[in-house]
């Protein structure tokens, strides 16, 4: 009877398949919640105070369509007015001032709680997460571009990816 040498390979594929599934060590984790991004700026300055001003133009002469009472009243209160046009109905114009006194009165940041409170994350500023807020309603199949209704296993893959 001969002997073996060396150590007994344990495990097999289900051993492989656990190892590759296990989490990594928070320090061996080569991105964590919440890293600095921002970095890609694929327009310049001018570029993108174009879209801006495009965007408050948009609102101020275009406007928007099938709002409803409760936000037209706001708006209105606020400044705003609508137009009525025979083809498209009414639309709710949106005056430069409130448009930018909005973004000026938004939230820079605010925590989106978790079911722990180290699952909670702040959002704001140049940190990254990934979140589904809650749902799954639509899902994109990367192969055809198109999306289709979200099943089980995807709203379960989604959660398992958040956590």
């Amino acid at each position: 009877m001969t002997e073996t040498l060396g150590s007994k390979r344990t495990g097999g594929r289900a051993g492989r398949i656990a190892a590759r599934q296990a989490p990594l060590e928070e320090e061996a984790r080569p991105v964590w919640p919440g890293m600095p991004g921002g970095k890609f700026k694929p327009m310049s300055e001018a570029e993108m105070q174009l879209i801006y001003e495009t965007a408050l133009t948009l609102l101020e002469t275009v406007g928007m369509g099938s709002a409803i009472p409760e936000f037209t009243e706001v708006v209105t209160k606020a400044g705003g007015s609508v137009r009525t046009e025979p083809v498209a109905g009414d639309r709710l114009l949106f005056p430069r001032h409130i448009v930018e006194a909005a973004i000026e009165s938004a939230a820079k940041e605010w925590i989106w709680h978790g079911f722990d409170d180290d699952k909670s994350i702040t959002v704001g500023g140049d940190g990254v997460h990934f979140g589904t807020s809650g749902a799954a309603v639509l899902m994109l199949e990367h192969d055809t571009d198109t999306f289709r209704i979200s099943t089980l296993q995807d709203v379960y893959d989604s959660a398992r990816l958040v956590n």
